[in-house]
């Protein structure tokens, strides 16, 4: 037996970063596996990642990878159930609650160890922040940005108090917000805007914390922890002078 609305609240929260049409088959999908009593779960596109792990008695140890396709599918099974049950062989999944069964078929391939890409907390510059407040200027820096094709957004630390917020349009209008912040060092590093509303977009959490990779280092991946579950979101950085100059 498997608790449904955990279950539920793990892959809506990691379901965004999944692949829809990529050549490698493996990540247009999630990756369940169990093992030492965790059941964890990762989704990325190359370019974020999501990732999340609930306690489990699977009776033993699991690794496949669910079509992108089947993830609303079971979304939607899963909904209103206090448990499931869950079969996994080699290529198949049976997923079963009260009122149906689903049967999916696996897909193939190897999927990235994605620990390997998760930043170490104890070699990050941690930045603490009210997430509606952060939510509402990464907002404003969305509309900002618009429609570009490939949008891109310049945040800065300043004075370990401040987050400065910065997007450009298409055409070249400017904006710039702020968000008062807890800060363990400075820093000015950019991101997409657009993978980074995605990450924050469902956190409950009155307090958002962001992990910068190797201490604030601008090349370094991002995390951002919800503080109200054990997902965490991973972003990778753009490179600041690809993007338009701001102010």
């Amino acid at each position: 037996q498997w608790p449904a609305a955990v279950l539920h609240d793990l892959i809506t929260r990691a379901q965004y970063a999944m692949a829809k049409k990529d050549v490698r088959i493996y990540l247009n999908g999630m990756h369940w596996s169990a093992s030492g009593g965790t059941l964890s779960m990762a989704a990325t596109d190359g370019h974020r990642m999501a990732v999340g792990s609930i306690g489990c008695a699977a009776e033993e140890a699991f690794e496949v990878i669910i079509p992108c396709a089947a993830i609303p599918e079971i979304v939607k099974a899963l909904s209103g159930q206090e448990s499931c049950r869950l079969t996994v062989s080699a290529n198949k999944i049976m997923l079963e609650t009260d009122d149906l069964t689903l049967m999916i078929v696996a897909l193939s391939g190897r999927y990235p160890d994605v620990s390997k890409v998760i930043p170490d907390p104890a070699a990050a510059m941690t930045v603490t922040a009210n997430t509606s407040v952060f939510r509402e200027a990464l907002n404003q820096a969305l509309i900002v940005a618009g429609e570009m094709r490939n949008p891109s957004i310049q945040i800065e630390i300043i004075d370990l108090t401040t987050m400065r917020i910065e997007a450009v349009s298409e055409r070249g209008d400017t904006g710039a917000f702020e968000v008062p912040v807890v800060s363990g060092g400075e820093l000015l590093a950019c991101f997409n805007p657009v993978y980074l509303w995605d990450a924050i977009e469902n956190i409950e959490a009155e307090e958002v914390k962001l992990l910068f990779g190797n201490n604030g280092d601008p090349n370094a991946a991002l995390t951002v922890m919800d503080l109200g579950s054990t997902s965490k979101n991973i972003l990778m950085p753009l490179r600041c002078g690809a993007r338009a100059n701001v102010g």
